[in-house]
């Protein structure tokens, strides 16, 4: 999903700062902004940007409150910028390496910022899960950012980084252990409490019956590789309506709701990984799914996924579940309802062509992934400027 570049070794010049995190006044930005100044604190030149500077100025002090031994600052500097004005965009990437995005929704506020990363020359890392606008940003700026050797690196947070890597770490293991590739791989999400969601996450969910002309199509298997709909796939690979019960892990499994954005995230890294030394191989598929309780939970689960999307097809009724059920832009779920709230990734991956002495299925089952939800969102994004950066230095 990242434009395939190779780096040049060194830069013509060290800038600024090493990150920014636009949107830093949003629920998930502060969360990434409170993850660096704990983890990181002065080891990095980092800023905080946004379009309100009172916000920006407020969130920088309560960072500098809690973190002053690490942070050894009186302020963390601050970048005033606005979505829709590009060139004020352009001026806040020519200033950093890496740009962190939590801005959504995206397919209203992520694509001038895409274009000045690739004017700058400034790699680019978001949160999104808006696969329709990813696909846009694909089509229109992957040339480009190749040309340009700039990565643009989008759904780095809860969708896709758990599927993407469990999809990375099974094929790389299996190939090392068994000098084999996976016919299939599959993933499962068990996730436990209740899951509550931010802002910014319901408002870009609701962009599909907003615009569904800017969605049109999301759904098809391979929407972010290039052959999309001229590949066949197999019944393995198709999306999950019903509850259906797994025998590899002995449960009933249900829909994953990151699926949607996982699936397609997965295939497209194949797809650029295709003829490098990790390509996962030719043969290769992918599915996730979601372990449910029993099949009436699992049930249960798919008749009110049915239901809010009837209810969200009627504009009437969508403004209604706009106006009083979801959160507002900015907010989200406290610290103390994140915590209760956990999601384990695993995978299960069938080895193709076994040798006589060995079985005919052999299924590498390995849990990649069990973190508190929106730590994933900021410690995806941060790992992923980490790498980034490294790429830079090699």
């Amino acid at each position: 999903r990242r434009m395939d570049v190779k780096q040049e070794k060194g830069k013509e010049q060290k800038r600024e700062f090493d990150i920014v995190i636009w949107g830093a006044s949003g629920f998930t930005g502060r969360l990434t902004a409170e993850y660096i100044a704990k983890e990181y604190g002065a080891d990095l030149k980092w800023a905080i940007a946004g379009r309100d500077a009172n916000k920006l100025n407020t969130i920088s002090k309560e960072l500098i409150a809690k973190n002053s031994k690490r942070l050894k600052l009186e302020s963390i500097p601050i970048i005033i910028a606005g979505s829709l004005n590009l060139q004020s965009l352009v001026e806040m990437t020519s200033r950093t390496e890496v740009i962190i995005s939590t801005v959504g929704p995206f397919t209203k506020y992520g694509s001038n910022l895409v274009e000045a990363c690739i004017q700058t020359k400034t790699h680019y890392v978001d949160i999104t899960g808006e696969t329709w606008w990813v696909r846009k940003m694909i089509q229109t700026h992957h040339e480009e950012a190749q040309k340009q050797q700039v990565y643009i690196v989008s759904c780095c947070g809860t969708d896709s980084i758990p599927a993407d890597l469990s999809a990375y770490f099974v094929t790389s293991q299996v190939k090392k252990l068994y000098s084999k590739s996976c016919s299939q791989v599959k993933g499962y999400v068990n996730m436990t409490g209740n899951m509550s969601i931010s802002g910014g996450t319901a408002a870009s969910a609701v962009q599909i019956f907003d615009s569904p002309e800017e969605s049109k199509g999301f759904r098809r298997l391979f929407f972010l590789n290039s052959y999309d709909q001229n590949k066949s796939h197999t019944f393995f690979e198709r999306d999950q309506f019903a509850p259906v019960y797994d025998h590899n892990v002995k449960s009933w499994t249900k829909p994953s709701l990151l699926s949607v954005c996982d699936n397609r995230i997965v295939r497209r890294s194949h797809e650029l990984l295709s003829g490098t030394s990790n390509d996962y191989g030719e043969s290769f598929k992918w599915n996730e799914t979601e372990i449910a309780s029993s099949f009436v939970a699992a049930m249960a689960v798919i008749l009110l996924l049915g239901l809010f999307y009837v209810l969200m097809s009627i504009r009437f009724t969508r403004d209604l579940i706009k106006r009083f059920i979801m959160p507002a832009p900015g907010k989200g779920p406290s610290e103390e309802t994140r915590a209760r709230v956990s999601l384990e990734f695993k995978t299960i991956a069938t080895i193709i062509n076994p040798d006589k002495n060995e079985p005919k299925k052999t299924h590498s089952d390995i849990q990649v992934w069990r973190a508190r939800i929106y730590r994933n969102c900021k410690d995806g994004c941060r790992e992923c400027h980490m790498y980034i950066e490294r790429q830079e230095r090699i």
